[in-house]
């Protein structure tokens, strides 16, 4: 039976009646998308070959991989780590009788029906260019919103030979800077070829209550609206929204008084600290910054100062000049920072990365990704309703970066929807990155939240291990 066990809830049942050429499902985490426009891409084939579609020029004969197929489907994905889930999801639909072969090394599952041998082709949307040549009857894309927007018109374009459908799933990642709100969510009542879902994890019934309202407490508002509500709208153009002055920055005296240790400095108490490091986004013309973090026994980061300044070298052989690496030896004697990757600075400088190195203080690459940093950094700022504190405040002394980052925006588009992943230009962004790879490195065995499901996977040398992953 194909399909078997598959049981739609109400919301999915929607998708499954609708007739619509282009459907565009949009679902929070774990709200069921990718199973649900499985399942509707595998009843799609079937009725293609139930109401007798097919390619004129297919001749029936006996098998062999390189013959043209009666019906033909793309599955496309972001790249191949992403495809994975769909290729499982989709081996596992059809019953074990109508699978002819399935080529691994080419991406393509060959089916056994009545009529004729059908092809399912697994795409890599890596390279969009190379989308294009073969006339497809449909297509599902997986994480649409996550693909290249020059690939969907190479796809659209191949399915216009058997005019073919389409089933778009993703969540809406990115905003409504993307090309699936400005070309689909933001047309569907203009296109009567479109029709758009939304799954909520809610309407999953494997996801616990309790799992949701914990995730709704440990993350900021946008970012739940987005990832467990299946909403666009949530996004606007500033980067940290979440930034209060009246919360996120504070003084040394008030906060030693909230420490219980009034009239003492912070570095004066750094044997109560979990952890110090430093983060640093080199400069020249344009200003450095080096911005050390402290961790309190609370598990709270404190901002507890920078170096915010233009015309420093990273090293110089005179030694009456400041450099970068004088200011770093002054941090690590001042606040007792350990040898063992306490100095978190740019992966893409490997010259000032080296110089870093060979004077003694051993360095750690950031995580530059942008759209995962400024989460990162949303997340630490969010306030908790349970402790009524963010994980993270900045010394009022550290004036730059309590400055730049209520300023850092999205940079916006024609039609004045924020890009995320571009910041807009006019701002320093030195302080930001700096606490950006910061909150990356403070937060880098957190768990976020997010629902996981466990996976199972093969290991180098042989073997199997299981993990936890979300979405």
């Amino acid at each position: 039976m194909v399909l078997s066990g598959y049981v739609p809830t109400e919301a999915q049942a929607r998708i499954h009646a609708s007739r619509a050429r282009l459907k565009c499902v949009i679902g929070g985490i774990r709200s069921g998308k990718t199973q649900s426009s499985t399942a509707d891409f595998v009843w799609s084939i079937l009725r293609d070959h139930a109401e007798g579609k097919g390619d004129p020029r297919f001749k029936p004969g006996p098998f062999h991989k390189r013959m043209r197929p009666l019906l033909c489907y793309w599955c496309v994905s972001k790249d191949w780590g992403l495809l994975r889930e769909s290729i499982t999801y989709l081996r596992d639909a059809w019953p074990s009788e109508m699978v002819l072969c399935w080529l691994e090394h080419e991406g393509a599952l060959w089916l056994r029906l009545p009529r004729g041998q059908v092809l399912i082709e697994f795409k890599s949307a890596e390279e969009p260019e190379k989308l294009v040549s073969r006339a497809i009857h449909g297509v599902l894309v997986d994480e649409a919103a996550r693909v290249d927007p020059v690939a969907w018109p190479n796809i659209r374009g191949r399915l216009t030979d058997f005019r073919g459908w389409a089933i778009l799933d993703s969540s809406p990642y990115l905003g409504r800077g993307n090309y699936l709100y400005r070309d689909f969510i933001a047309r569907k009542d203009e296109d009567p070829d479109v029709a758009i879902f939304t799954l909520r994890t809610i309407d999953n019934p494997i996801v616990s209550v309790d799992e949701i309202a914990r995730a709704k407490e440990q993350m900021p508002e946008r970012y739940f609206r987005r990832d467990f509500l299946g909403e666009w709208d949530s996004w606007g153009a500033s980067c940290w929204p979440e930034w209060d002055p009246a919360i996120h920055k504070i003084s040394e005296r008030r906060l030693m008084m909230e420490l219980g240790y009034p009239g003492h400095s912070l570095d004066s108490i750094k044997h109560t600290f979990k952890g110090v490091f430093v983060c640093i986004d080199c400069g020249y013309s344009a200003p450095a910054c080096l911005l050390v973090i402290v961790q309190l026994s609370s598990g709270e980061f404190i901002v507890a100062e920078e170096v915010y300044e233009s015309g420093l070298l990273v090293s110089a052989p005179d030694a009456e000049k400041r450099t970068l690496v004088q200011e770093a030896w002054r941090l690590k004697r001042k606040w007792q920072i350990g040898t063992s990757f306490a100095f978190i600075t740019d992966t893409e400088d490997k010259q000032a990365r080296a110089q870093f190195d060979n004077s003694g203080l051993y360095t750690f690459g950031a995580n530059k990704a942008i759209v995962e940093g400024v989460r990162k950094l949303a997340t630490l700022l969010h306030v908790n309703p349970a402790t009524k504190r963010p994980r993270l405040r900045v010394l009022d002394a550290c004036r730059n970066t309590c400055d730049t980052v209520p300023r850092i925006s999205w940079r916006l588009d024609k039609f004045g929807d924020p890009v995320e992943g571009e910041f807009a230009l006019g701002v320093p962004l030195h302080a930001a990155d700096a606490l950006r790879y910061g909150a990356q490195h403070a937060t880098r065995h957190d768990d976020d939240g997010v629902p996981k499901r466990p996976v199972t996977y093969a290991v180098p040398g042989g073997g199997l291990r299981t993990g936890m992953t979300r979405g």
